[in-house]
């Protein structure tokens, strides 16, 4: 009987077998790994299913789509990631909203615009509107 000492400090038991005697161990041995078709660049991941560790592809990310809740069909230039959250996922669409001048930005509302006119919010309408700038937009008009 030999014992492995892991960094972690656990200690485990196990029976040496041939060459495992001289001090290699085969992983697939061990009796909570499985190994088969090894291929590279593969990585040992535990299946909680099996109680096992097992070799599979590592999975690594390398194009948008690969994401679970990302959906992309059709790319063309400029389109953006949208959420459909009546699939619960993030989709590619054209952007419906183009804002080209201030006035297209939800929350302002320009009309009959003036010279020397300035943006002020206003609290009533949620909404900034352009408006003369007066004494009381400036300070409140207290004097």
């Amino acid at each position: 009987m030999a014992i492995i000492s892991l960094n972690t400090g656990t200690q485990s038991h196990f029976t040496a077998q041939g060459s495992d005697v001289e001090g290699s161990i085969i992983l697939d041995r061990l009796s909570d790994v499985t190994v088969v078709n090894v291929q590279d660049n593969q990585v040992l991941k535990y299946d909680a299913s099996q109680s096992q560790w097992v070799n599979v592809a590592t999975g690594a990310i390398t194009a948008l789509d690969q994401l679970s809740d990302v959906t992309i069909t059709g790319v063309v230039d400029n389109q953006v990631l949208k959420y459909d959250a009546a699939t619960s996922q993030w989709v590619n669409a054209t952007d419906s909203v183009t804002v080209t001048s201030i006035n297209d930005i939800l929350d302002v509302n320009i009309t009959s615009v003036q010279n020397a006119q300035s943006l002020q919010y206003n609290t009533a309408t949620s909404k900034w509107i352009n408006a003369d700038i007066t004494a009381t937009s400036i300070d409140g008009g207290t004097y």
